[in-house]
């Protein structure tokens, strides 16, 4: 008994990975759009508390008053 699971949990991994096509788009081409909307959001959040919130803050007069609220 033992065994047969043994059997049908070694064949889990590739069965996952096949399952996990959506739309026709494979796991490499998954794993590129996630990485490109992390690397998009982690500027959107750089340029927006480096840049932005300061900007802001020195225009409506509270330059000594940048916060850092997400």
């Amino acid at each position: 008994m033992l065994k047969d699971h043994t059997v049908a949990a070694a064949g889990l991994p590739p069965a996952g990975i096949s399952g996990m096509t959506l739309l026709g788009i494979g796991l490499p081409d998954w794993v590129m759009i996630g990485t490109a909307v992390y690397t998009a959001l982690a500027t959107y959040v750089l340029l927006r508390d480096k840049f932005y919130r300061p900007w802001a803050a020195k225009r409506n007069g509270n330059a000594g008053q940048v916060t850092n609220n997400s």
